[in-house]
């Protein structure tokens, strides 16, 4: 929701008819939060659509050309802020930890939460998980839990705004966290390569700098900009690869363009043969309105925003069940919320994905119009995302490394394999697992 204009964000999806994983549902009137019926069209997965407000029908009617504009001109790169804009350079906002000696490291930075954002999905039909009615939704062992959590971000949302606000923020640990995985390149010179750069300050250029020069700058998804312009700032002589929409992105603020794009095939080509001696290749995930990438290094995938749910059906992918009963701060709080209102098998169609992940992929979905790079009219990117996806887990990786994570260590294949497959198989309705890769 939040990759759409303020002006159109209101128009969130939520799902109460849930098929199975293997069900093709065409044109299936679905009930939304109207009671009035309104047709999925030719979607092959039933989800309850809202009814489109007026201005959002006007502007997705728009040529594309003219909403991309007024989507550039709304959604341009812009850095949150973290605990040393508050507190000042005292604070660090970073957490290091080495996942592979000497070839690879994460660096988990936490930036205050955008309350802007929470304030869109508590007034957006079907992502208000402050709604009373959602704990109907959940297992009865979870009810009370979830109703101290709605009762935490209620009063944090209600002292937001200004430094006291953000303060509150903090003291609360309400943060929003995001992996960089930092690649030690092969070669005799040993550069790096940055996977979904975050905000570099002092402190962290002087940790990167003791090992090695950073040469690229990749940016995973379409929708991972905020920091890029920043980033490329502190690097200008890095080269940077990334998605034509996050191109077209960081160019609407004035930031220094991509020099490698991963979804031009020539261009896939080139960067992947020069970066084939460095151990590192690109795989871009096509047919994915976000345009996603990831990335192949020391045995490990990089990947950001591809999983959700976890295939155990009982928590985010980003984090155990130990780390939800265990920390007690306002993020886990959010983070319980946000799976049980938006992804548990109750509240989306298959309990892996929030419904917009679906709505995104419906051509005739007034927020998949939105998007700067829509699905195909025809439905085939539902198509080429399976396929694409397919070939992705048929790579040779032993381990995930996600953007979004809270687990301390990196994910084994297998689990990641499983993930991956039970959140989009609904694409084309086929097993995205070969037999080789389930083993």
């Amino acid at each position: 929701p939040w990759t759409l204009p303020k002006q159109c964000r209101r128009n969130c999806v939520s799902l109460k008819n849930k098929p199975s994983m293997d069900q093709k549902v065409a044109a299936v009137p679905v009930e939304n939060h109207s009671g009035k019926s309104e047709s999925s069209n030719t979607f092959h997965v039933a989800y309850d659509k809202p009814e489109t407000p007026f201005v959002l029908k006007i502007i997705s009617s728009l040529p594309l050309s003219f909403r991309r504009w007024l989507i550039l001109k709304d959604a341009a790169p812009t850095a949150a802020k973290d605990g040393c804009d508050v507190l000042g350079e005292a604070y660090d906002p970073y957490e290091y930890k080495e996942l592979i000696e000497g070839k690879l490291w994460r660096v988990r930075y936490k930036s205050l939460a955008v309350v802007d954002l929470l304030k869109v999905l508590t007034n957006t039909p079907g992502s208000n998980f402050l709604d009373p009615s959602m704990i109907k939704r959940v297992p009865v062992c979870e009810c009370n839990k979830l109703k101290a959590d709605q009762k935490i971000i209620s009063e944090l949302l209600e002292q937001a705004g200004g430094k006291r606000g953000e303060k509150s923020m903090i003291d609360a640990g309400m943060d929003s966290s995001q992996d960089m995985l930092v690649v030690k390149l092969n070669g005799a010179d040993g550069k790096l390569l940055l996977f979904n750069p975050c905000k570099i300050r002092p402190a962290l250029a002087d940790w990167l700098k003791e090992r090695g020069e950073v040469e690229w700058i990749v940016s995973g998804s379409g929708v991972h900009t905020n920091q890029l312009p920043g980033v490329s700032k502190a690097f200008p002589s890095a080269k940077i690869i990334c998605s034509q929409i996050a191109d077209k992105k960081i160019a609407s603020v004035g930031a220094r363009r991509a020099d490698y794009i991963y979804n031009n095939p020539s261009k896939l080509i080139e960067m992947n043969e020069l970066l084939k001696d460095k151990g590192v290749s690109i795989h871009p995930i096509e047919g994915d309105v976000f345009q996603a990438a990831c990335v192949l290094a020391h045995e490990h995938l990089l990947e950001v925003d591809l999983i959700y749910g976890h295939s155990d059906e009982s928590r985010w992918a980003h984090t155990s069940t130990e780390t939800l009963e265990r920390e007690n701060k306002a993020s886990t709080s959010f983070g319980r919320l946000f799976y049980y209102g938006l992804i548990y098998k109750e509240s989306s169609p298959h309990g892996y994905l929030p419904t917009y992940r679906y709505s995104l992929m419906d051509p005739s979905s007034a927020m998949a119009k939105m998007q700067l790079a829509p699905p195909s009219s025809d439905g085939s990117s539902c198509t080429k995302m399976a396929e694409s996806l397919r070939k992705m887990l048929a790579l040779d990786f032993v381990a995930v490394d996600m953007a979004h994570s809270e687990l301390e260590d990196s994910m084994p294949a297998a689990e990641f394999r499983k993930c991956i497959d039970t959140s989009w198989k609904w694409l084309d309705g086929r097993d995205l697992l070969c037999r080789t890769c389930e083993t």
